[in-house]
């Protein structure tokens, strides 16, 4: 592949699919380092719960695995009905939603999430190219807009950032 990885996918009639993701370890070096794997759960870092809402099922799943070899606990819903639902069951410390859901958007799910949780951290994952101003993202209780396709070196850094510094009103975004 352009960047060296693999990406394998395995699939039979109502057995499901399985997705082996295969990435390179890349070298840091100079002023823009990267990490050369995704970061071990640590005594202050593992376990982080998070509830990730996403329809598409390749998207939901990749992303999960990200979050998981961040040290992340993640639960998956597959529409916003159902995150919202996962969510009064549950207890989490960030929640991700799409924008784009079949039932709901994820400016309503955002919404509804802060109106049972008004500290909790949310982001909204689009592919959309929104340019949106950052007070009007808080309005619609948004933290952090992350945008597709994910680089997968700054996404699971992304959302620990967002879980460290919280989904409080009165902080500077992180947009």
């Amino acid at each position: 592949t352009r960047h060296g990885g693999l990406l394998e996918l395995e699939s039979q009639l109502g057995a499901g699919t399985r997705v082996h993701v295969r990435l390179p370890v890349i070298a840091a070096t100079g002023e823009h380092a990267t990490l050369t794997a995704a970061p071990a759960p640590v005594a202050g870092n593992g376990g982080r719960r998070v509830l990730l809402v996403e329809d598409d099922a390749d998207n939901r799943e990749a992303m999960a695995s990200l979050l998981a070899l961040g040290g992340f606990v993640v639960t998956a819903a597959d529409c916003g009905a159902a995150g919202v639902r996962a969510f009064s069951d549950g207890a989490f410390d960030v929640v991700l939603t799409d924008l784009g859901l079949p039932d709901m958007d994820g400016w309503q799910v955002a919404g509804e999430i802060k109106r049972a949780a008004p500290e909790m951290p949310v982001a909204l994952i689009t592919g959309w190219g929104l340019n949106l101003d950052r007070d009007e993202i808080r309005r619609r209780g948004v933290d952090l807009l992350v945008k597709k396709p994910l680089d997968p070196r700054i996404f699971v850094g992304e959302i620990e950032n967002l879980v460290q510094v919280g989904g409080r009103r009165d902080r500077k975004s992180v947009v």
